[in-house]
């Protein structure tokens, strides 16, 4: 779900204090599974990220994809929402008064290690971004193979696709939040001042290249134009 700079990227050879702020980016967080009050915000590596590396790091509240534990099925939505709530509180107040059905209340009670920035972003994602890059690969594997005998092109096999639609793949694919994330982060690698993508490819049908739009001009185009500090585009 994650498609954003994160920890795994390698350093740069400048000085930690020459280098310029970078976004860091946790891989998703099941808070259905996790408790939000026992370690989401108390990291002591993501403390030391950001003071060696002056890191602005991000959160990722990730809706679970995996079998709950503990947790009866019935009550995910619930229990996701509280726990999102919970989280929310933590990120807002160091000392946190907090009460629910499916945790022991907190009261007045302090969350370490607070986040350099002064309010920490939060991502809520769920299923779409996986889904958004399996639904994709057979479109994909469909545009580059061979049309014909000894053609031009070449079969990308499911292992080489989910490298190219990774964090640091050529593919911008996933939510919305993860292409943001992608493009955002290329042009600080590499100073880009234009993005051209290609929507349409491989036979996919009208609805997805139409969803696939509307993202990009309703999601994706405004925040990297907010993030950037450019003029709205053409409502």
């Amino acid at each position: 779900m994650t498609a954003c700079a994160g920890p795994h990227r390698p350093a740069p050879s400048l000085p930690a204090r020459s280098q310029p702020p970078w976004n860091s980016a946790s891989c998703p967080c099941p808070i259905c599974k996790t408790d939000p009050a026992a370690g989401t915000l108390h990291d002591p590596a993501r403390r030391t990220r950001e003071i060696v590396s002056y890191a602005i790091a991000a959160d990722q509240a990730g809706l679970d994809a995996f079998t709950l534990f503990g947790i009866d099925p019935a009550d995910y939505d619930e229990v996701f929402a509280e726990k999102l709530d919970l989280l929310l509180a933590i990120r807002d107040s160091e000392y946190v008064t907090w009460s629910g059905r499916h945790r022991p209340a907190l009261n007045h009670l302090p969350v370490p290690s607070r986040p350099q920035q002064a309010r920490l972003p939060l991502w809520l994602g769920g299923k779409a971004s996986r889904d958004a890059r399996a639904d994709l690969f057979p479109f994909y594997r469909e545009y580059l193979r061979p049309k014909t005998p000894g053609g031009r092109g070449w079969l990308v096999s499911a292992e080489q696709y989910q490298a190219l639609s990774g964090p640091f793949g050529a593919l911008m694919t996933g939510s919305p939040q993860e292409v943001i994330a992608k493009i955002l982060t290329e042009r600080e690698l590499f100073g880009i001042d234009r993005f051209m993508g290609q929507v349409d490819f491989g036979g996919m049908p009208a609805p997805m290249v139409g969803d696939s739009l509307e993202l990009l001009a309703t999601e994706v185009a405004p925040a990297i134009r907010k993030e950037l500090g450019l003029p709205p585009g053409p409502a």
